[in-house]
């Protein structure tokens, strides 16, 4: 088949073109480990990115081209605006784009990750194919401070209006396939690509006595990512540890405010950006504990999404400690230690919960890194989503 993929895509060309900025990286690893997986099928796929909104220029389109063992991946970008509330322009010229390759080219399916403008804006243009939509996170999460949210009536209307539309689903956690009315889906909590599976080994890790205990939390670290309640966590903690942020992100200001308050034992750091394959290097190398705190934000813990970073943890064979957000199935789940509450102490709890038994918490971490090798790779996932898409063709009537 002829893919259009339609993603916030920032390619390796992109990055290097427009940088230093402030990338996200996370989405753009999930959508392209979805698209090698399409590739390894055979399909032809075409990522249209609109890169980044706020990259303070106006970028003219241009593509580029990523070549993977699966095959040759094409990112084209529509013109970006690319100024402070200037996305909705962005978003329209890119519709024009996409009408215009679509009359050219004539897709037979369309991937669009999420439900936001910028999908509402493009779905009508591929009516005649296949849509299948990347769903990584629930449109209805209350992702602002407080717990509010805003607009629910006009989500609701599009989020029906899209899912009738749409007869495939790549779906991020057990919640999604259970809630969305979507009748193909498959289970794609993440992929964890050749990049981190070069640099992983099988080291069983032990504490060191009169050594900190090292903390590892890798991702954004916003209000929803948990970063002021992991911060107050420590504060309750009597084993001694470091804590280390790798984020290429900016910090949730009010969590800074806590690091007064901390003991002077503990110490905590924020190490900014690596490129991702030394990052996973870094935590198989360096980290005790992993963490996960990202928030349920007002929707049931294991239907809010999933953080895609927590398939690359448990590559590492290392311990986690994770919010109920990041629970999968029954296999996975037991061999994560969650906390309950969204709550300091309750991490805190947790913390001090692996650290109390580390070499037992080390072997069931090991055992979830062959399970998650095994399951969540790029040919592991292509194998379900070939099902997926057989059964879509046999039995939709486009």
């Amino acid at each position: 088949m002829n893919i259009a993929y339609n993603a916030h895509y920032v390619g390796r060309e992109f990055v290097k073109r427009y940088s230093p900025r402030n990338y996200s990286v996370a989405g753009t690893l999930k959508s392209q480990s979805i698209a090698r997986a399409l590739l390894k099928l055979g399909h032809q796929v075409t990522v249209y990115s609109t890169g980044v909104n706020e990259v303070g220029t106006i970028i003219a389109p241009f593509h580029e081209v990523e070549h993977y063992p699966e095959g040759d991946l094409v990112i084209k970008y529509s013109c970006i605006i690319g100024f402070h509330r200037m996305g909705p322009l962005t978003e329209s010229i890119h519709f024009f784009r996409l009408l215009k390759e679509n009359q050219k080219n004539k897709f037979d399916a369309y991937v669009y990750y999420n439900i936001n403008m910028g999908t509402i804006i493009q779905f009508p243009v591929f009516r005649k194919a296949i849509r299948i939509i990347d769903y990584e996170d629930n449109v209805f999460n209350k992702a602002l401070v407080g717990g509010r949210a805003k607009n629910l009536y006009l989500k609701r209307f599009f989020y029906n209006k899209l899912v009738k539309g749409t007869q495939g689903m790549f779906a991020v956690c057990q919640g999604m396939m259970r809630d969305v009315q979507i009748k193909h889906k498959v289970l794609t909590p993440g992929i964890i690509n050749d990049e981190v599976c070069e640099v992983i080994t099988s080291r069983i890790n032990y504490l060191e006595d009169g050594k900190p205990v090292h903390l590892i939390i890798m991702g954004g670290m916003g209000y929803d990512k948990g970063t002021d309640i992991l911060i107050q966590s420590l504060k309750y903690v009597k084993t001694p540890c470091v804590l280390d942020f790798y984020s290429n992100l900016d910090i949730y200001k009010p969590a800074l405010t806590y690091l007064k308050d901390l003991p002077t034992f503990h110490q905590v750091n924020f190490k900014g950006y690596q490129p991702h394959k030394d990052l996973i290097s870094i935590l198989d190398k360096e980290a005790d504990i992993l963490l996960c705190t990202t928030l349920s934000l007002g929707v049931p813990p294991q239907s809010a999404g999933f953080p895609s970073k927590m398939l690359e943890y448990c590559a590492t064979g290392r311990p986690v400690v994770s919010s109920e957000l990041a629970k999968l199935d029954e296999e996975f789940n037991r061999h994560i230690t969650y906390f309950t509450e969204e709550t300091p102490e309750s991490i805190a709890q947790a913390i001090e919960e692996v650290i109390d038994n580390y070499d037992e918490k080390v072997k069931q971490a090991i055992h979830l890194q062959e399970v998650v090798l095994s399951r969540y790779t790029i040919e592991g996932t292509s194998h379900r989503i070939n099902k997926m898409l057989q059964n879509i063709q046999n039995n939709e009537i486009r």
